[in-house]
């Protein structure tokens, strides 16, 4: 599984659904590249700054529901 550390690596694109690591521990989220945030699918009012944290990403694809 390739990790990419936003510090060093590129960032995702705007709209990606990408799984995070912050300090740890993950999260399930969108990237939005305007305000270089990441905000979490299951609640919109919590983001993630790449400004504030270590973050390292990889792409997610949603599983669909059968």
């Amino acid at each position: 599984m390739k990790w990419f550390n936003m510090s060093t690596d590129s960032l995702p694109s705007h709209g990606q659904t990408t799984l995070i690591s912050v300090n740890g521990i993950y999260h399930i989220t969108v990237y939005d590249s305007e305000n270089k945030l990441f905000t979490l699918v299951s609640d919109s009012e919590v983001t993630f700054s790449v400004l504030k944290h270590q973050i390292y990403w990889r792409d997610y694809k949603i599983p669909e529901e059968k």
